[in-house]
């Protein structure tokens, strides 16, 4: 009789170490399996991570890239897609803060000079800020485009004049300017 009991406290053993067993199974693997993505398509991931960032923002975007990809060619595109939105949202939002107030296209002889001033509206100094001057006949076509640029030191509030000379041309009869690159102190 001890030899059945024995046997069946055995079996019981095992079938609690067994029933455990699935359970963590059934549980645990498919959250691993769900958090990885491995069921997911590379479209089904690449949306989750754009959405991710847009909602979440570039940090958890980012994790996510982490958990998809690794440090596969896959995962470092995208790394490098995440900066690049990022780069751009801050530029754009820059942007606004260096600003031409006022431009002027101005036939003189055998030029036209272009002279504008520019605006630092940012909280940060600047040392540099380029302009690009984009030329176009009276159809709206650019016929022609130059830059110019200005370095010193530009405080916050401060406003700062840039010139150029551009050789004559009689197609020229609009133009158009923005401020396309800049650097802080």
């Amino acid at each position: 009789m001890n030899k059945i009991i024995n046997k069946i406290r055995g079996n019981s053993i095992l079938l609690a170490s067994s029933l455990g067993l699935i359970l963590i199974l059934i549980f645990l693997v498919p959250s691993i399996i769900i958090d990885r993505g491995i069921f997911l398509s590379t479209e089904q991931k690449d949306d989750k991570i754009m959405n991710t960032y847009l909602y979440q923002g570039y940090t958890k975007a980012s994790d996510l890239v982490e958990k998809y990809y690794g440090n596969s060619q896959k995962g470092i595109d995208w790394e490098r897609i995440l900066i690049d939105i990022e780069m751009e949202l801050i530029n754009k939002e820059n942007s606004a803060d260096i600003v031409i107030t006022e431009k002027k296209l101005v036939l003189n002889g055998n030029y036209h000079y272009f002279d504008c001033s520019v605006k630092n509206n940012s909280k940060k100094t600047l040392s540099y800020i380029e302009v690009d001057i984009f030329l176009y006949d009276d159809n709206e076509n650019m016929i022609d485009s130059t830059w110019t640029n200005w370095s010193g030191t530009l405080p916050p509030n401060g406003t700062a004049k840039l010139s150029t000379m551009i050789d004559y041309d009689s197609r020229i009869s609009k133009f158009s300017a923005k401020v396309s690159d800049y650097s802080t102190k």
